[in-house]
């Protein structure tokens, strides 16, 4: 299990590249003729399953210890709340609402400025 663990770094990066290619294809439906809201909602649900794994996988490599736990805390806190939001905004996406459409894609452009 510590193994798993130790992949976390790897995993971790999925969800906020699932996030970015969300982003370029909801920029992109603006400027094509295409429908693009299956692809969208793919990439969302890639996007809450990556987050949810990376907690899980994080949660593994942190049960050893050797962390500084005021670190280790505020990272956890940060992870869950990205996975919660990752799941918040695939649901929300399904939803054919237009403002709340917009308010997902400001809430996209949030979240993957603030991950880096």
């Amino acid at each position: 299990m510590i193994f798993i663990g130790h992949l976390h770094p790897l995993v971790v990066h999925f969800p906020i590249g699932f996030i970015a290619l969300a982003l370029i294809l909801l920029i992109a439906v603006n400027f094509t003729k295409f429908d693009m809201n299956r692809s969208i909602k793919i990439v969302l649900w890639f996007t809450k399953v990556s987050g949810i794994g990376s907690v899980f996988i994080g949660t593994l490599l942190a049960i050893p210890g050797g962390y500084l736990e005021e670190l280790l805390n505020k990272h956890l806190y940060l992870g869950l709340a990205t996975s919660v939001a990752c799941v918040w905004l695939n649901e929300t996406y399904c939803t054919e609402n237009r403002s709340t459409n917009t308010l997902f894609t400001t809430i996209l452009i949030s979240g993957l400025v603030i991950s880096g």
